[in-house]
C-alpha cells in the first residue's frame, strides 16, 4: 500500500515498502491526479512541473511518467517528451539517476 503525506516545501510524498528477494525486480504503478495549483500560467503558456526524488541507495529507476493536458490545448515539444497513444496525452520515460525537475508547457 502506498501512502501520501505533505512534505517539506508545498510537496507532497509517496511512501510504500516493496520486500523483494534479493536479484528480483518488480514494477510499481502509481497513478496520481495532481491539483489544480501544480499548473501554473506563466508567460510561455501553462507550466506543468513535477520533482521526482530519486531513492536513496538506489543506482537508477526506470521511470515513466504520462500527463494528460486539456482538451484543445497544445504541447510545446521540450526534450524527452513526446506524444502519448491517447489524444492530449505526453509522455517521458527513462532513467532517474538523479533528483530530476520535469517540466510540460502546453498552450
Amino acid at each position: 500500500m502506498v501512502q501520501s503525506s505533505p512534505a517539506e516545501g508545498g510537496t507532497i510524498a509517496f511512501a510504500g515498502l516493496l520486500v523483494l528477494p534479493s536479484g528480483e525486480r518488480q514494477t510499481v504503478i502509481l497513478s496520481w491526479r495532481p491539483p489544480s495549483r501544480v499548473i501554473r500560467q506563466t508567460e510561455e503558456g501553462w507550466v506543468y512541473a513535477l520533482r521526482v526524488q530519486k531513492q536513496p541507495g538506489v543506482v537508477q529507476s526506470g521511470l515513466r511518467l504520462i500527463v494528460q493536458i486539456p482538451e484543445g490545448m497544445k504541447a510545446r515539444p521540450v526534450d524527452g517528451w513526446r506524444p502519448g497513444p491517447q489524444p492530449g496525452e505526453w509522455v517521458w520515460e527513462g532513467w532517474l539517476e538523479e533528483t530530476t525537475d520535469f517540466r510540460l508547457v502546453f498552450r
